[in-house]
C-alpha cells in the first residue's frame, strides 16, 4: 500500500481535492433546491428521458410513445440506460457516472506524465491545473456526455499516436487494435469525435498507410450511420436534432 502510494500520491491528492469539491458543491445545490438535486444544464435531462424510456419501455425517445433523434451522444445515453436497467432510474445516476469517469481521467492523465519522465510535483500541478481550470467539477454538475469525450479523446490520442508513429505497423499493431476499439466509441460519444479521427487517417495516409486510414474511417462512421438510417426509418432527419 505505501508502494502504491508513493507512486501515485499526485493522482491521488488531486482525486480527493476533486472529490471534497464535489462533496460541497452537492451540498450548496441541494440546500438551495428544497433537497433536490438539480443539474446546471437542461439537455441532461433529454439524455436521462430517453434513457428512462428506453430501459423502461424499449422506446429511444423523449417520450414513451415513439422515436426520437433527439441526442448526438449515443454512447452516454447508452451507459445510462444500461445503468438504469441495473440500479433503478435515479436522477443522481449521471452525477456519480461522471464523478467515476473524471477520476479514472485524472489517473490517466498522470500515468502518461510520468511515462513522459515529469517528476510528480510537476506532474502534480500539471493534472490540478487540467482538473480545476476545464473544470472538471463544473463538466460533472452538467451532468452529460463531457468527461466521458475527454476521457475517450486521451484514450484515442495515446493509443493513437503510439500507432501511426511505429516504424512499421507491426510494432504498433497492440496499439492500434485499441485504436479500432475507440474510434467508434469516440464518434458515439459526441459527434465531433469524428474530427480527431479523420486526423488520425490524415497522419496515416501521409505514412502511406491508406488501408488502416480507410478501415478507421470506415469503423468510426458505422455507428453514426446505422442511427442515421434508423432515424430515416422512422421519419426524422439522418442527423439529430437538437433542442436549446
Amino acid at each position: 500500500m505505501r508502494k502504491i502510494f508513493a507512486e501515485w500520491w499526485p493522482a491521488i491528492l488531486v482525486t480527493l481535492t476533486l472529490w471534497l469539491v464535489l462533496a460541497a458543491y452537492l451540498n450548496l445545490t441541494m440546500a438551495q433546491n428544497q433537497n433536490h438535486f438539480v443539474y446546471a444544464l437542461d439537455d441532461a435531462y433529454t439524455h436521462m428521458a430517453i434513457a428512462q424510456n428506453l430501459s423502461q419501455y424499449g422506446v429511444f425517445g423523449i417520450t414513451r410513445h415513439e422515436f426520437s433523434s433527439t441526442t448526438s451522444a449515443l454512447l452516454w445515453t447508452l451507459l445510462l440506460t444500461a445503468a438504469n436497467r441495473m440500479v433503478g432510474v435515479h436522477e443522481l445516476t449521471p452525477f456519480w457516472m461522471n464523478t467515476l469517469i473524471a477520476t479514472l481521467a485524472i489517473f490517466l492523465i498522470f500515468r502518461a506524465l510520468k511515462k513522459q519522465g515529469l517528476s510528480s510535483v510537476y506532474s502534480l500541478l500539471i493534472v490540478t491545473g487540467i482538473v480545476f481550470l476545464t473544470p472538471l467539477p463544473v463538466m460533472i454538475f452538467i451532468g452529460m456526455e463531457h468527461t466521458l469525450h475527454i476521457l475517450l479523446t486521451l484514450l484515442f490520442l495515446y493509443f493513437a499516436g503510439h500507432a501511426i508513429a511505429a516504424a512499421k505497423p507491426s510494432d504498433g499493431r497492440s496499439h492500434w487494435r485499441i485504436v479500432l476499439f475507440l474510434a467508434p466509441l469516440l464518434a458515439m460519444i459526441r459527434y465531433e469525435g469524428l474530427f480527431l479521427v479523420l486526423a488520425a487517417c490524415i497522419l496515416l495516409a501521409l505514412r502511406r498507410r491508406f488501408w488502416s486510414a480507410v478501415l478507421l474511417g470506415c469503423l468510426a462512421s458505422i455507428p453514426i450511420l446505422i442511427y442515421g438510417y434508423l432515424s430515416v426509418r422512422h421519419g426524422w432527419y439522418g442527423l439529430p436534432i437538437l433542442f436549446w
